[in-house]
């Protein structure tokens, strides 16, 4: 197996930029003490707020105002974070809705998975979001 070069590494990491830039769901990334540290365009739209504010919360922070779709608070410890962090492989199709600057209540679904470290640990998330508005007016 041969070592990358940097030409090779800058091609990999320009593609995983564009790839995020262009996803059509919410893309965040959650570092190991629960601090937001990045979040693609389609999570900006989604969730009513730039970038540079999204990372300066935590994946619980109170303005949040995290629910279920029904409008129950869920406890941190049943957080999409806590699961992964605790060692569940995935989290798929968890249904939370939060709150946008402007007071309106986004409805999503949220698949979430651990980033590991060099010695297979969680060492945060990464977490897709997609708006499921839609989904649960046609349901309910």
């Amino acid at each position: 197996m041969s070592i990358p070069t940097e030409e090779a590494l800058r091609k990999e990491r320009d593609l995983a930029a564009r790839i995020t830039e262009a996803s059509p769901v919410g893309i965040i990334v959650v570092n190991r003490s629960g601090r937001i540290v990045f979040a693609n365009p389609a999570a900006e739209r989604l969730l009513g707020l730039a970038a540079d504010e999204i990372v300066q919360r935590a994946f619980n922070a109170a303005a949040w105002h995290i629910t279920d779709h029904d409008g129950r608070p869920i406890p941190d410890d049943q957080l999409p974070f806590q699961q992964v962090m605790r060692g569940v492989p995935r989290v798929a199709g968890a249904q939370l809705a939060v709150e946008s600057p402007d007071g309106t209540r986004v409805l999503l679904f949220v698949n979430a998975a651990p980033l590991r470290d060099e010695c297979g640990q969680p060492d945060g998330m990464g977490a897709t979001g997609e708006d499921a508005s839609a989904s649960v007016r046609m349901v309910g």
